[in-house]
């Protein structure tokens, strides 16, 4: 989330729904597939031989319910021989801030309450600094590609 934020405070609306930036890092692949969140809704789609799927998201752990939020998910795969998986993750999302979150809605963003209160305040800090224009939003999109993913029960 702070790699997003940093974006977005230096944004000068280079980056929108035509022209999102493209993140192909190492570094974020290596955190997406270290939160179980994201394993189980990856490991979830890989039931048949192939997958192309393409679905709405969210995330209730960690920098991912901070940073990405709705987002949508493309997932394409298919099984190997030895029943590990070639797959191309896309993430699209827009970081932005446009919507106040009303404290009784908070418990729906994390399974936890003082998560989801963080969460909310965080939101609601950041929705003001959109509409004084120090946020500004972006779109993006993260790919990953793993030629060797292994599905494991979690």
């Amino acid at each position: 989330s702070g790699y997003l934020l940093r974006l977005s405070l230096n944004n000068k609306g280079e980056y929108d729904d035509n022209h999102p930036l493209i993140i192909e890092d190492d570094y974020i692949t290596k955190m997406l597939f270290g939160y179980k969140d994201f394993k189980k809704i990856i490991n979830d789609f890989l039931t048949d031989e192939t997958v192309d799927v393409e679905e709405e998201i969210t995330f209730s752990e960690g920098d991912l319910l901070f940073a990405i939020n709705k987002a949508t998910l493309k997932l394409k795969g298919n099984k190997k021989k030895d029943n590990n998986w070639n797959i191309n993750v896309e993430i699209k999302d827009t970081y932005d801030f446009t919507e106040i979150i009303k404290i009784n809605e908070y418990e729906t963003l994390s399974d936890s309450k003082g998560k989801s209160i963080l969460a909310s305040t965080l939101n609601n800090f950041a929705a003001v600094s959109s509409s004084y224009g120090v946020i500004k939003p972006f779109t993006f999109i993260i790919k990953v590609k793993n030629s060797n993913y292994k599905v494991e029960n979690s």
